[in-house]
């Protein structure tokens, strides 16, 4: 984002991951719950966007995986392995994408509103 100036960008993607950690954000505990998936799944969806937060680039993304047995399981992307391709798409916006953190909710960083 630094490197092309990007303001922010939405992006989208499937493929293959392995060794992929997912979080899921426990609003009554206020706070993220981690898990992490070995085997290599499939990426039937990954969608968020890209910003910066205290000035530097943070990428917000969500994704939904199937195992093996055609399960499926998501959360919010935290680490992942690229296990056989990866296909991203980004896609640039015109304004600014920031984030803040939530005053309400710890750990969780609010994207502020996209304006003129």
């Amino acid at each position: 984002m630094e490197k092309e100036r990007l303001p922010g960008a939405s992006l989208s993607g499937i493929g293959a991951v392995k060794n992929v950690e997912v979080a899921y954000y426990d609003i009554q505990a206020q706070k993220y719950k981690y898990h992490t998936f070995k085997p290599s799944m499939e990426v039937l969806s990954l969608n968020g966007n890209m910003g910066y937060f205290q000035n530097k680039p943070i990428v917000h993304a969500h994704v939904a995986l199937a195992d093996s047995s055609y399960t499926v399981h998501g959360g919010h992307v935290k680490e992942a392995e690229v296990s056989l391709i990866l296909e991203i798409f980004i896609t640039p916006t015109s304004k600014p994408i920031t984030r803040e953190w939530n005053t309400k909710f710890p750990e969780l960083r609010t994207m502020t509103t996209l304006c003129d």
